[in-house]
């Protein structure tokens, strides 16, 4: 199946020439710029694979704008178009964390070699391609693995819906946030099992389970014991 490339372009020739030259390559491509509101309908109605996107748009709201729309309900790669390349331009955008940055007047090469690279890495693993959303999620949990972790609290950081930021989330880990965040949990409790003095209910505390039952029976569930008999068979090793 070609891939699909959807143009948010106001200048009509400047679309031309992009979706002209990206057709010669092979890729289904589409460019029907009007305003910002029906450019975020063609993005829902059409599910293209890369959003080619000018900053500029000839009205309030830009090309940002469309931007922090794909970040927040999509995991839609883009990549910006630009007649400027100056220090304020880049500082305003880089927090939309583009995949790309074209600089007007385009050179046909340049242009073929983004897209490729941008396209090809879709391709990947879900492990290698993941939205920096989910990872900033799971560089939270990792952070924050000592306390309990509210999951719509999660969801809030990628301002997704709660249902779609759990979706995502297990696509590309294979486990739903809930179980992460037990693995994470568990994967230190046994460390400090082996390396601490500290006693089975302060472990449990410490790393947020509010009550020790809580603890016993997710560490039983993961790890097939119970944390006291891990404890032991590792002191045991030790010695």
């Amino acid at each position: 199946m070609k891939k699909r490339i959807l143009i948010i372009e106001d200048e009509p020739l400047i679309a031309l020439d992009l979706q002209q030259l990206l057709e010669h390559e092979g890729y289904e491509v589409f460019t029907d710029y009007q305003n910002v509101a029906h450019a975020i309908e063609l993005i829902n109605e059409w599910k293209p694979d890369l959003v080619l996107l000018d900053i500029e748009l000839n009205e309030k709201k830009s090309g940002i704008d469309i931007a922090a729309y794909l970040n927040q309900r999509t995991t839609i790669a883009f990549c910006f178009l630009t007649s400027y390349s100056d220090f304020k331009t880049l500082e305003k955008v880089k927090k939309t964390h583009p995949k790309g940055f074209l600089v007007k007047p385009f050179k046909a090469q340049d242009v073929i070699s983004t897209v490729y690279l941008l396209l090809g890495a879709t391709d990947e693993s879900d492990e290698q391609f993941m939205p920096y959303q989910i990872k900033q999620v799971i560089e939270y949990i990792d952070q924050h693995c000592n306390e309990r972790i509210n999951i719509k609290d999660l969801a809030n950081l990628t301002r997704w819906e709660v249902t779609h930021f759990s979706r995502l989330f297990k696509k590309h880990l294979n486990l739903t946030p809930h179980q992460y965040i037990l693995k994470i949990k568990i994967e230190l409790a046994k460390k400090q099992l082996i390396e601490s003095d500290e006693s089975l209910q302060e472990i449990a505390l410490n790393l947020g389970f509010g009550a020790y039952s809580n603890f016993f029976n997710a560490f039983k569930k993961i790890t097939k014991t119970t944390p006291e008999k891990y404890r032991l068979m590792h002191q045991s090793i030790k010695e």
